[in-house]
């Protein structure tokens, strides 16, 4: 088996690595490709919390819980909706869905984009972003 470095990765496929420490403190691992689609492994922090609710105009996105559990916020038709997610669970988002997740010490997703997006597919949401902050949760708990 060859080796293929990150930067022949990029030449020849289009595919870019990216890894990260976003602010609310987790950890992201990626593979995308020129378009923006791609996977993500995302390690929660040292302390939970919610990430940043959006939506994408084309990707469908989908999660899969690999370590704990998370918490998949989503708004339609004007209400946020909470669901707990335990290891191994898979949802799947169409475009369109303002979603959010909420991710405890400990925990490992999954996410993908797939469609026919663009790279700068990506939309806040306030409404489910104030939804998801009167949620109380702790550290110990295991969700509402």
């Amino acid at each position: 088996m060859d080796e293929i470095s990150p930067q022949d990765a990029q030449d020849q496929f289009g595919i870019r690595t990216r890894h990260q420490q976003m602010p609310c403190g987790e950890y992201r691992f990626c593979l995308s490709l020129e378009s923006g689609a791609g996977y993500c492994l995302t390690v929660a922090g040292d302390v939970g919390g919610w990430q940043k609710s959006h939506f994408h105009r084309c990707w469908t996105e989908t999660y899969i819980v690999q370590q704990g559990w998370v918490l998949l916020a989503t708004w339609e038709k004007g209400q946020g909706r909470v669901e707990k997610l335990d290891a191994n669970a898979c949802r799947c988002l169409p475009p369109e869905l303002p979603h959010n997740l909420y991710l405890p010490a400990g925990a490992k997703v999954h996410s993908v984009k797939s469609g026919d997006g663009q790279r700068n597919d990506w939309h806040d949401h306030k409404d489910l972003d104030r939804f998801c902050e009167a949620i109380e949760l702790s550290q110990g708990e295991t969700g509402p």
